[in-house]
């Protein structure tokens, strides 16, 4: 499950529970849907604390949305994960997709999570690194 908010800097997108393929697919459309008429670049931050689980399936539709969402002009992201270890995966697929530099993550070990995820989506202030190179 999900609970997506358009905000004035771009979307923020709070996953829940355990995220089926059914739940990504879903959050794919709606955000295409929003991002389609957005003027000039945005960000987004996706926070998946308080999700359970996230198949396979559902991270390629993850992944297919992160492709979207740079080519139509998002500048930066945050994905926000419970535990740093959770963030590998992703960073690899952003690294062999080409958009590593722009998609941080951040997990509540490294401290006051929101603030660091703003500071990075409005003013490119880099929050480090929680997974070891």
């Amino acid at each position: 499950m999900y609970i997506m908010k358009r905000m004035d800097w771009g979307i923020h997108t709070r996953f829940t529970g355990r995220v089926s393929n059914d739940d990504m697919q879903d959050w794919l459309e709606e955000a295409t849907r929003l991002t389609a008429g957005w003027k000039g670049k945005f960000a987004m931050l996706l926070d998946f604390r308080a999700c359970d689980y996230l198949g396979d399936k559902a991270k390629q539709s993850l992944d297919l949305g992160r492709r979207i969402f740079f080519r139509r002009g998002m500048r930066r992201s945050v994905i926000v994960f419970r535990e740093a270890k959770m963030a590998r995966g992703f960073r690899h697929a952003a690294i062999q997709m080409g958009y590593d530099d722009f998609e941080r993550y951040i997990c509540p070990a490294m401290g006051r999570v929101d603030d660091l995820a703003m500071d990075w989506l409005l003013y490119a202030k880099d929050p480090g690194a929680p997974v070891a190179d």
